[in-house]
C-alpha cells in the first residue's frame, strides 16, 4: 500500500504578464489546465478529484469556483474549493489523496 504517500507529477502556470485583460479567470484556468495534461499525457478522465484554491474577493465574485468548473473538467466528478492560498489548496488535495478516496487529484488556483 502507498498509505502516506503523495506525490506532484505536474505543475502548470500561465506566462506571468502585468495585465491579461483579454482573457477571462476561465480562460486562463483552462490554457493551464491543457498544458498540464499535455505536458503529462493524460486527459480529464485520468482525473479522479479537483481542487482549487481562490478567493471570492479577489475574484469579484461569490462562490468563484463555479466559473471555473468546465476549464477543470470538474462536471460530474468530485470538485471542491478552499478559499486563500493555493498552499492550501495543495494541502487539501493532497488530504483526499491521503484518504485513499482518490488516486489523482489535480489542484488548481487562480487569481486575476
Amino acid at each position: 500500500t502507498n498509505l502516506g504517500k503523495v506525490a506532484i507529477v505536474g505543475v502548470a502556470q500561465t506566462k506571468y504578464e502585468a495585465d491579461k485583460i483579454d482573457l477571462t479567470i476561465s480562460e486562463l484556468v483552462f490554457e493551464v489546465v491543457k498544458k498540464l495534461h499535455n505536458d503529462l499525457g493524460i486527459t480529464n478522465d485520468d482525473v479522479g478529484c479537483v481542487i482549487s484554491g481562490s478567493n471570492d474577493f479577489n475574484d469579484g465574485r461569490t462562490i468563484a469556483n463555479m466559473a471555473i468548473q468546465d476549464a477543470v473538467g470538474s462536471v460530474r466528478k468530485s470538485e471542491s474549493r478552499v478559499s486563500g492560498d493555493g498552499a492550501f489548496a495543495f494541502m487539501y488535495g493532497a488530504m483526499r489523496i491521503l484518504s485513499e478516496s482518490y488516486d489523482t487529484v489535480m489542484v488548481v488556483s487562480h487569481c486575476k
